[in-house]
């Protein structure tokens, strides 16, 4: 029998929300300790970023790990309700 995957997040929310004035699916969760935006996001709606200091190993679940080099430190996310 395979894994079961059992998730459950009640702070965790997904949806559309706006990012730096921009629409953009999310996956939100107020108990994480840093935010990940894709690479082709920030290029599109050309936002600013700079190298950061060290980097970052990430591990997606679709995608396994990444590294994350560049950060974003001036984005505004809103939310309703």
């Amino acid at each position: 029998m395979g894994k079961r995957i059992m998730w459950e997040a009640l702070d965790v929310v997904i949806g559309m929300f706006l990012v730096n004035c921009q629409s953009a699916s999310l996956l939100f969760d107020s108990k994480a300790s840093h935010s990940f935006i894709y690479a082709h996001f920030v290029r599109k709606h050309t936002m600013f970023m700079h190298t950061m200091k060290k980097t970052m190993l990430a591990c997606q679940f679709t995608r396994g790990e990444m590294r994350a080099t560049f950060m974003c430190p001036k984005v505004e996310l809103v939310i309703w309700g």
